[in-house]
């Protein structure tokens, strides 16, 4: 016979598992995201002292550009969560 709270039991593990992994996916990419705007920082303080006044502009509207696309995601997944 079906047992109606075993079904739910597992179907909740399962629903956690993916949420879990769904978690440590998310993490990596922060991390990775984080690397790279701090090499993309580095690159530009080098290209300021070295007088590429031109190409450290490039690599900072690069960033700002990066973190405003950041910060319009998490206002629509803030918005989706209400």
């Amino acid at each position: 016979m079906f047992k109606r709270a075993s079904a739910e039991h597992e179907i909740a593990q399962s629903m956690n598992k993916v949420l879990d992994k769904l978690a440590e996916e998310t993490m990596f990419h922060r991390d990775e995201l984080s690397k790279a705007i701090d090499y993309l920082d580095a690159a530009a303080g080098i290209f300021e002292q070295a007088g590429l006044e031109q190409f450290s502009e490039q690599l900072i509207n690069i960033l700002t550009e990066v973190a405003g696309q950041v910060i319009v995601d998490k206002d629509t997944l803030n918005a989706k969560d209400k």
